[in-house]
């Protein structure tokens, strides 16, 4: 009897190029996505478009990179996504603006809301960005540490952040750097 065709994937190859972009925006390696009954290698192999995950390891693959199944094995938009994304957006404006509660609002709704690196990683910086602002200096080097670990070491952004842990470490003594 011939194998069927799969009919929770729209796309064999498609499907594993979004397994691939939503592992990239998390940060992770196959490596460090694989789990007991997922290897590396089965990652790999979903990623080139040869195997087709089922809807039970789409649903933990998406879990674990904070995507839905839905979006891995068609595509369809992740519900809230949008949402999300203004959130941190909205809280950056503000910070600009100088609007501090409303900027620390939006900040710790976008944390608690964050499903990859970089979105708890903007999350954390702005907040530290804050806590400097409020004088409260080892929150400031705590939360502006946990971002720089998060953000990817290419990012224009980092400057600043960078910049603000340089003068709050410099002005709370007893703050040091961590040995990375």
């Amino acid at each position: 009897m011939p194998k069927q065709k799969s009919q929770h994937v729209d796309d064999p190859v498609a499907a594993g190029r979004r397994l691939r972009a939503a592992r990239d925006a998390a940060g992770l390696s196959q490596s460090e996505l694989s789990f007991s009954g997922c290897s590396a290698a089965y990652i790999w192999r979903i990623e080139a478009g040869t195997r087709i995950a089922s809807l039970q390891l789409l649903r933990e693959l998406g879990r674990r990179l904070g995507v839905t199944e839905d979006y891995l094995a068609t595509g369809s938009a992740q519900p809230g996504a949008a949402e999300d994304a203004q959130l941190l957006v909205d809280a950056e404006v503000a910070l600009r603006l100088a609007d501090i509660d409303v900027a620390c609002g939006l900040y710790a709704a976008a944390l608690e809301r964050a499903v990859t690196p970089h979105e708890r990683g903007r999350a954390l910086a702005g907040l530290g960005q804050i806590a400097f602002r409020d004088g409260s200096l080892p929150d400031a080097v705590q939360q502006l540490e946990q971002a720089l670990d998060l953000l990817p070491a290419d990012l224009g952004e980092r400057a600043a952040h960078i910049e603000t842990l340089g003068r709050a470490l410099r002005a709370g003594p007893g703050h040091r750097r961590r040995a990375r």
